[in-house]
């Protein structure tokens, strides 16, 4: 996005609740919208916070990591959930590529 597309994240940001509400989404899910800060690069920048824990903008990601940069990179939708026995950490580490560095920044 450049220059005054910013300056709307705004409207995002306060539609993230009716989409929640519309998608019938539970308690612990969330939302953000993303959006592809460089192709060459391989990267996507989280445009707002979750809906609705608040938390999240602003930050930077590699095509490699997470299933929005896995839609990114393929163009499909996916659908992920952690397997169970295994931990957020795991997961992150050994599906998503994450580093310990990386998963200091992520909420689970």
């Amino acid at each position: 996005m450049k220059g005054n597309h910013y300056a709307r994240i705004g409207l995002l940001d306060s539609l993230l609740p009716a989409v929640h509400k519309v998608l019938q989404l539970g308690e612990h899910d969330r939302i953000a919208v993303h959006h592809l800060w460089s192709k060459r690069r391989e990267k996507y920048e989280q445009l707002t916070d979750y809906h609705p824990t608040g938390m999240g903008k602003g930050r930077i990601f590699g095509f490699a990591h997470g299933v929005v940069g896995q839609s990114f990179k393929v163009r499909t939708a996916h659908c992920y959930a952690i397997p169970a026995g295994m931990n957020f950490e795991t997961a992150m580490i050994e599906r998503w590529n994450f580093t310990q560095d990386e998963l200091s920044r992520v909420t689970q």
